[in-house]
């Protein structure tokens, strides 16, 4: 599952496979991979995310979100892997303390209704 609709497509994300750029890109490189239906892009590939989620190596979920220092889910893959950690389901784990040349955040705003265009 990939947050386009269809199978894995290099030119959708920023991954380790085809003509890899190799490192960290801005958003929107890869426009033919944005979700419609959120208007989101880069949702795979480019760098792992945090999450607030702790990881539990048991469970396939994530456990509920705390401020303890356990270590915390990472999604969506990155510009150094192959399309496995790309996809929606993938998660990896790290301390919330460690740096990783592919970590990084999403920053999300959401659009005031009165302006749509923003």
């Amino acid at each position: 599952f990939y947050p386009w609709e269809g199978d894995f497509d290099v030119n959708k994300a920023n991954t380790g496979e085809g003509d890899s750029i190799g490192q960290t890109t801005a958003v929107g490189i890869y426009p033919s991979g944005k979700n419609e239906a959120l208007e989101l892009y880069d949702l795979s590939g480019n760098v792992f995310e945090w999450c607030l989620n702790k990881y539990d190596e048991d469970k396939l979920a994530e456990t509920a979100v705390d401020q303890s220092d356990q270590r915390r889910v990472l999604r969506g893959g990155s510009w150094y892997f192959d399309r496995i950690d790309a996809r929606a389901a993938s998660r990896s784990n790290d301390g919330p303390d460690n740096r990783n040349l592919d970590y990084g955040f999403r920053v999300v705003v959401r659009r005031p209704p009165s302006h749509p265009d923003l």
